[in-house]
């Protein structure tokens, strides 16, 4: 009995360390995040538009990206970059039904990430309005929410 109490202990020790050492893959520079839509680690295509984020003191902490690609029907993607080191940072897009409508489609990505977050994508945006922007801690950049780039 002893032995078999022995050998149950260490299948149950190994799994634990498998689980430890195969469980879900984190991306590197996150400790607590939040994704939803389309998400990968970086935009396709040509970047059609960039802003600074400034804090109030005026001082830029970031800068957000809007990026177009004819892929799967016209892909918006919006990148937003930390320059303040450790502040939480968030990347949102959507996808309007019409200039000043409501949206059918969103994307977004936020945590506490040491250089950046996104890419947040949507797809089929051709002659469709976007809204789009991102964070860094407090401060922020968001594009007019009647909707831009509606080409």
């Amino acid at each position: 009995m002893r032995n078999l109490f022995r050998f149950a202990t260490g299948v149950l020790a190994l799994a634990s360390m498998a689980l430890a050492v195969t469980g879900a893959p984190a991306r590197a520079q996150d400790t607590m995040s939040s994704h939803y839509g389309g998400l990968r680690d970086h935009c396709v295509g040509t970047r059609i538009e960039s802003h600074q984020i400034k804090n109030k003191r005026g001082k830029v902490v970031g800068r957000t990206e809007l990026w177009y690609s004819r892929v799967k029907g016209g892909q918006n993607c919006v990148m937003t970059y930390n320059r303040a080191g450790k502040p939480f940072t968030r990347t949102y897009i959507w996808r309007l039904k019409r200039k000043g409508g409501l949206a059918d489609a969103a994307a977004g990505d936020s945590g506490f990430y040491t250089y950046y977050a996104g890419g947040s994508f949507v797809n089929n945006t051709n002659h469709r309005c976007v809204t789009w922007g991102g964070t860094v801690g407090n401060a922020s950049w968001f594009s007019n929410p009647d909707g831009v780039h509606c080409g």
